[in-house]
């Protein structure tokens, strides 16, 4: 069993600073010519050359769909799509659209995260990562969602073939206070042993620990329950779907 990846979703960086050098120079003419009628987020859309081919980028678009103006929020409800693309020398060679990839809710975007590793899930297919983070703040509770998804690229195709979305922090009080719940979630993925349809099974390993903080007048104190819980995502010839 190989290590996937480990993630402590609550501190994972989700900006789109970590671009590499010169691949967000395409990113505004790409946007404009595959939805030149969409508004281009490009603060928080992210691209990244490939670990194993300095002229192979990837990249993840992220367009605005529909906004609507809310009282007291200067950023409004906003539905984005995502363009996700793979190029060659700044020339898309395979790209696939997602409307309504985030919807309106009470959770804001707050940025994505692109994984160019070619994780090897199957020999013939290029496979790598795109992590979203939602947050949502309604005083005094907080509450963050993470979204793992896993695209891969066989030939001149891309598409998604993982979606996973965790409920991994939340706070019913200020999380510097000494009073209130929290909680916060890890994952670890590992490459199975087993496979089906050509995909290696994904070993999933998630760990949540719950806080309860008092003050009891005298000081803080701090009691923590961990629980675990494991399981397999199986391929099922289209995307992995969990199997407890």
């Amino acid at each position: 069993m190989r290590c996937l990846l480990a993630l402590s979703f609550l501190f994972f960086p989700f900006l789109a600073s970590a671009a590499s050098p010169n691949c967000e120079t395409y990113l505004s003419s790409w946007a404009k010519t595959l939805h030149p009628t969409l508004a281009f987020d490009k603060q928080r859309s992210a691209c990244k050359t490939a670990n194993d081919d300095p002229d192979h980028t990837l990249a993840v678009l992220v367009l605005v769909e529909e906004k609507a103006e809310v009282e007291d929020d200067p950023e409004g409800l906003v539905t984005y799509g995502l363009e996700i693309i793979s190029a060659k020398k700044g020339v898309i060679e395979s790209h696939v659209y997602e409307s309504n990839a985030i919807e309106i809710s009470l959770f804001k975007f707050s940025g994505l995260s692109l994984d160019p590793t070619s994780y090897q899930l199957n020999p013939d297919a290029y496979t790598f990562g795109v992590i979203l983070k939602h947050n949502m703040a309604i005083e005094p509770f907080t509450r963050s969602i993470t979204q793992l998804n896993f695209y891969t690229i066989e030939g001149k195709k891309v598409r998604k073939i993982l979606e996973m979305e965790k409920d991994i922090a939340s706070a019913e009080q200020n999380p510097d206070s000494c009073a209130g719940s929290f909680l916060e979630g890890h994952l670890t993925l590992s490459i199975g042993n087993n496979s089906n349809h050509g995909y290696a099974d994904l070993e999933v390993a998630e760990k949540v620990i719950a806080t309860e903080k008092t003050d009891t007048g005298n000081g803080c104190t701090k009691e923590e329950k961990p629980t675990s819980n494991e399981y397999v995502l199986i391929y099922n010839g289209e995307r992995y779907n969990p199997k407890y």
